[in-house]
C-alpha cells in the first residue's frame, strides 16, 4: 500500500463526525466566515465604487474593477500550489495580510492609481484564500461532509447579500466610503484569528507541488487583462493587436492546468471546463438582469435588486438539495440537471426582455436559473476534490477557480461589449440582451452535454 493510499485513508478518519463535530466546529465556522468575508468585501464594495469613483475620477471606475479580477488570477494559482507545498495555514495567512493590506491602502488612497492597487492587492488575497480553503475541505472532511461544507459556503452568501448593500450605503452617506474598506478590516483580522489555528499545517502528502508558479500566474493575469482591454476597445485596429498577444501570453495558463483540459480529458481536465461554462452561462444573465428590469422595463433600481436578490436564494437552495442528492446521485447527473434547470432558466428569463409578459415570470426564470447553478455548483468542486491526487487539491482547485473567475469575467465582459455597442448604434436595448441570453441557454445546454466526462474515479482517491 502506497504512503499515498494510507495517508488519504488516514484523512478519511479523521475526517469522520459530520461538519459540526468538535473536532471540526473551529475549521467549520472559520471556513463560512471566510466567505462571509469575501461577500461582504465584494458587495459593499460595488455599492460604493460609483462613489469612489466621483471622488477619485471616473476614468478609474473601470481598472478598478479589473485589477481585482486580475489579482485573483494570480491568488488563484499561487495559492493552489502554495497550499500543495506549504499546507494551508502559511497560503491563508499570507491571503489575509494582502487583502487587509488591499483595504487599509484602499480607504487611504489619495488617487485612482493608489486605489487600483489596492484593489489588486485585495484582489490576491482573495485569490489566495479559495484553493487554500478547497484543500482543507478535501484533506480534513470526509466525502459526505464536503457537499454539506459546500453548501454551507453558498448560504454564506445570503446574509451579506441581504443587509451588506445598505451598511455600506449607510456609511458612505454618513461618515464616507474610506470607512467602508477600512471598517471591513476588524473582520479580516477575526477570520484570521479564528480560521488558520483549525487549518491543516505544512508536511503535505507525497506527490506535492514543488515550485510557485510565480511568472506563469503573472503572464496569464496579463494575458487576460490584454483580452478584456481589446473587448473593451472601441478601435477595431487597437482591439486586433491586443487579442492575439493576450492569446500568446495568457497561453502559458497550460502550465497551470491539469494536462487534457483542452481535450476535455474525463475527471479533472473536464471538470475545469464544465465549470468555467456554468459560469459563463450563469452570470451573463444574472449580472444584466436588473439592467433589463431598468432599461427595457423602466423599473426602478430596487426593483431591478429583486432579481438578484431571488437568484442568491434559489442559489443556495440548490446547494442544499446537492446536499441531500449527491449521497445517493452520482455527480454527473446533478450536474447535468442543475445545466439544464439553468438552460430552462434562462428561457423563460428571457420574458424580462417582452413588456407585454408579467415581470413575475422573468423573476420565476432567474429563480429556477439560480436553482439551477446551486444544484450544480456542489458537484463540481466535490467531483474535483474527490478525482485528485492526494497533495494536489490546491493544483485542482486552482484549476476550478481560474476557469470559474474566466467564466464570470468574460462572461460580464462580452454582454458588456455587446451593450455598449447597441447604446452607440441606438440599438433597441432588448436587442443585445436578447442574443447574449439566448446564447447563454446554448452554453448551459452545452454543459449539460459535457458534464457526462466529469467522472469520479471510486478507487483509492476516494478519501
Amino acid at each position: 500500500m502506497t504512503k499515498r493510499v494510507v495517508r488519504a485513508r488516514s484523512a478519511a478518519s479523521a475526517g469522520a463526525g459530520g461538519v459540526w463535530s468538535v473536532a471540526h466546529r473551529r475549521l467549520t465556522v472559520g471556513l463560512v466566515a471566510t466567505v462571509t468575508l469575501a461577500a461582504c468585501e465584494a458587495l459593499a464594495v460595488s455599492t460604493v465604487m460609483p462613489r469612489v469613483a466621483r471622488d477619485l475620477g471616473l476614468g478609474g471606475y473601470g481598472p478598478a474593477l479589473s485589477a481585482f479580477f486580475l489579482g485573483t488570477v494570480v491568488g488563484v494559482l499561487l495559492g493552489g500550489a502554495a497550499a500543495d507545498r506549504f499546507g494551508a495555514r502559511l497560503p491563508f495567512l499570507a491571503a489575509a495580510v494582502l487583502f487587509g493590506t488591499g483595504l487599509v491602502v484602499a480607504g487611504l488612497a489619495p488617487s485612482i492609481a493608489v486605489l487600483v492597487l489596492a484593489r489588486t492587492l485585495q484582489g490576491i488575497g482573495s485569490g489566495g484564500y479559495l484553493p487554500a480553503s478547497y484543500a482543507t475541505v478535501a484533506r480534513c472532511y470526509a466525502e459526505p461532509d464536503r457537499v454539506r461544507i459546500f453548501a454551507l459556503l453558498a448560504t454564506a452568501w445570503v446574509a451579506p447579500g441581504a443587509v451588506g448593500p445598505f451598511v455600506a450605503g449607510a456609511l458612505a452617506d454618513t461618515v464616507g466610503w474610506r470607512w467602508v474598506f477600512i471598517g471591513l478590516l476588524p473582520l479580516v483580522v477575526t477570520v484570521a484569528a479564528l480560521t488558520v489555528p483549525a487549518l491543516p499545517g505544512p508536511a503535505p502528502p507525497d506527490g506535492a507541488i514543488r515550485r510557485l508558479p510565480v511568472a506563469d500566474a503573472l503572464a496569464v493575469a496579463t494575458g487576460v487583462g490584454l483580452l478584456l482591454t481589446a473587448l473593451d476597445s472601441t478601435r477595431w485596429i487597437i482591439a486586433a493587436a491586443l487579442a492575439p498577444t493576450g492569446l500568446v501570453i495568457g497561453s502559458r495558463a497550460r502550465r497551470v492546468l491539469p494536462a487534457g483540459v483542452l481535450r476535455l480529458r474525463p475527471g479533472v481536465p473536464a471538470a475545469v471546463v464544465v465549470q468555467g461554462l456554468l459560469a459563463l452561462s450563469f452570470i451573463t444573465v444574472d449580472a444584466f438582469a436588473p439592467l433589463a428590469v431598468t432599461s427595457v422595463r423602466g423599473e426602478s433600481v430596487l426593483v431591478g435588486a429583486i432579481a438578484v436578490a431571488l437568484d442568491s436564494l434559489t442559489w443556495a437552495l440548490g446547494a442544499w438539495l446537492a446536499d441531500r442528492l449527491l449521497p445517493v446521485r452520482p455527480p454527473q447527473t446533478l450536474i447535468r440537471a442543475g445545466f439544464a434547470l439553468l438552460a430552462v432558466g434562462i428561457g423563460v428569463e428571457l420574458a424580462l426582455l417582452v413588456p407585454a409578459l408579467p415581470l413575475v415570470v422573468g423573476f420565476a426564470g432567474g429563480a429556477l436559473a439560480g436553482l439551477g447553478i446551486g444544484l450544480a455548483y456542489s458537484p463540481l468542486s466535490v467531483a474535483v476534490l474527490v478525482a485528485s491526487e492526494p497533495g494536489t487539491e490546491g493544483f485542482a482547485s486552482s484549476a476550478l477557480l481560474l476557469f470559474e473567475n474566466l467564466g464570470f469575467t468574460f462572461g460580464t465582459a462580452l454582454v458588456g461589449a455587446l451593450v455598449a455597442a447597441g447604446a452607440r448604434g441606438r440599438w433597441d436595448p432588448a436587442m443585445p440582451l436578447a442574443v447574449s441570453w439566448s446564447s447563454a441557454a446554448v452554453v448551459a445546454v452545452l454543459g449539460a452535454v459535457l458534464a457526462q466526462r466529469v467522472r469520479v474515479d471510486r478507487g483509492p482517491n476516494r478519501r
